[in-house]
């Protein structure tokens, strides 16, 4: 066994165990400890039960799947499913020719086919754990564990190898620069960080003192960040490349301004083409689209978002992404339904 994650017994004394990276369940006879692998199922695994006939079920949180299996014929059956685990941040990206929707699926990251929803997992290297948000470049992704550890994992893409680890309080929005690396949003300390590029671990802190950033959106040809604060309700930007003020900087400074306030726990953001700004407000079930020209914002509802936190966790758990692709397609997840909404705008 590679990866035990649960064991049980059943009413003859047989010991049971579900393998979380190679899906092998494997059958253990305690009188005299001979092994025998029942059945492998797609990983990963965390869970068994079996009841009182010695069937055995077993849990696959990648897919929300449970499967019967017959322990003496190893014949299985799958009771019940989902295409998608727990979705948090979305990103549109490129997957060779296409273009994809990727998914910080917490239990097995996906991308999907924008056109027809199809979706295909592409597993973790080894030592990623559970992502709540994503980030795509050509030569890398990134995804953030926000717990039980606040971790940036980066990922080059070609090899599908972890090129590096990056603590971070509790690592949000991401997004990649022009340049390779790569800015975060953290929510426990309130601040944008700048991650270095390739396989450095520097960081540098861009701006602090934010209340709860969570959602983070760059567009580098009008040179601005955008950061949503959970806490306070708004929507900021600063210029990128620019030294912003705080309580730290004596020197010349830009300051942060408010886009828009007074929204219900802001998450995800996401900018188009053409400059307008894309905001899921979770407290409401609303999606805000800022145009840039300055026109009203168009408001869409009822986009069921907002999955509360468990005890001890950040308020905002998983975040809610939101993306836009080059036909002002709108793409927006939910934690709730386990589902990605589509919304034609234009």
């Amino acid at each position: 066994m590679t990866t035990p994650a649960a064991v049980n017994i059943d009413q003859n004394g047989n010991l049971y165990v579900v393998d979380y990276a190679t899906g092998e369940v494997t059958r253990i006879r305690m009188s005299d400890g001979e092994r025998s692998i029942i059945a492998t199922l797609d990983p990963p695994l965390d869970n068994l039960a079996i009841d009182d006939r010695g069937w055995v079920y077993v849990s696959n949180p990648a897919f929300n799947r449970i499967t019967e299996i017959d322990p003496d014929t190893g014949a299985t059956r799958i009771i019940v499913e989902g295409n998608l685990s727990l979705p948090g941040d979305i990103a549109m990206g490129s997957n060779g020719a296409e273009d994809a929707l990727f998914i910080a699926d917490f239990w097995g990251n996906r991308f999907a086919d924008p056109d027809s929803g199809e979706l295909t997992r592409f597993p973790p290297p080894q030592g990623v754990t559970a992502s709540a948000s994503i980030a795509i470049s050509d030569d890398y992704y990134a995804v953030s564990s926000i717990w039980p550890f606040g971790v940036v994992y980066v990922v080059e893409r070609a090899t599908n190898k972890l090129a590096k680890r990056v603590a971070v309080g509790a690592p949000y929005g991401m997004a990649f620069l022009d340049d390779g690396s790569l800015l975060v949003a953290d929510y426990k300390k309130g601040q944008v960080l700048h991650i270095a590029a390739g396989k450095s671990r520097d960081k540098a802190v861009l701006v602090d003192n934010l209340d709860g950033p969570v959602g983070l959106a760059v567009n580098e040809r009008m040179n601005w960040v955008y950061v949503s604060e959970y806490n306070s309700g708004a929507v900021i930007r600063f210029p990128l490349g620019r030294v912003i003020c705080s309580q730290d900087v004596t020197q010349e400074c830009e300051k942060t301004e408010s886009v828009i306030t007074d929204l219900d726990k802001p998450e995800g953001l996401a900018t188009d083409i053409a400059g307008g700004l894309y905001v899921a407000e979770t407290g409401t079930n609303k999606v805000w689209i800022l145009p840039v020209d300055g026109q009203a914002p168009v408001v869409i509802g009822n986009i069921p978002m907002g999955l509360a936190a468990g005890e001890d966790m950040p308020a905002p758990f998983i975040p809610t992404g939101i993306s836009v692709d080059e036909q002002y397609r709108v793409y927006v997840s939910s934690d709730i339904e386990n589902a990605i909404y589509r919304l034609t705008v234009r």
